[in-house]
């Protein structure tokens, strides 16, 4: 779960660059384009606003833990963000992000390589487009991996859990990180001085 990595991180003065050390080893970059378009004063004293950020991010030997093991990330992904703040309260965002690979212009089951420690390299590609207008979110794209696994060719999905169950298909990431949080946690939690029947029920309910 990448998302939850404390990462030590450099940013340009303009914000339109930003380095991190990967927890592990190696380093995440990334790039941004931001536009902003400042339109009409709305009655509530706000301003509505239209944007669009194009970006890129980078992995460059990149350990991190994945799936109770330290795994090495390379290889580029590219989005586009797009939307408006209008009066009213009106919301429309839309985004897309991809795997990139540089010798080819369609999506295929390469972009980023993911390397566990002592395993073979997998090759893993993506495409995937989200709305929300405020109320509503769509999520859809579709997923590969190569060597495939237990799938073949690309799989599609219309939600994160659809996502998750194709990167997963046997729930066994799933089980090794929420064995891993709860160890932590118990840990963490005894140290302090709390019973250790309390902490397992605590970290059982908090690591689901």
């Amino acid at each position: 779960q990448t998302d939850d990595i404390d990462y030590s991180c450099a940013v340009s003065e303009d914000f339109s660059t930003v380095e991190c050390d990967c927890p592990e080893g190696g380093y995440y970059a990334a790039s941004y384009d931001d536009v902003f378009s400042f339109g009409e004063d709305c009655t509530d004293g706000s301003t509505s606003v239209v944007f669009s950020t194009v970006y890129a991010q980078g992995f460059y030997d990149c350990a991190v833990e994945e799936c109770g093991e330290t795994v090495t990330l390379n290889g580029l992904i590219g989005g586009i963000v797009e939307g408006s703040f209008e009066c009213e309260g009106t919301i429309d965002i839309t985004a897309s992000v991809f795997t990139m690979d540089e010798e080819a212009n369609e999506l295929t089951c390469s972009g980023i390589t993911a390397t566990p420690e002592g395993g073979d390299a997998v090759n893993v590609g993506f495409s995937a487009d989200f709305t929300f207008d405020g109320v509503d979110e769509t999520f859809s794209g579709t997923f590969c991996t190569d060597p495939p696994g237990e799938t073949d060719g690309l799989i599609e999905f219309d939600s994160e859990e659809e996502l998750e169950e194709a990167a997963d298909p046997d729930g066994t990431c799933d089980a090794a990180e929420t064995s891993a949080c709860e160890e932590s946690c118990i840990s963490d939690c005894t140290a302090e001085g709390s019973d250790e029947t309390v902490c397992e029920d605590f970290c059982i309910s908090e690591c689901e």
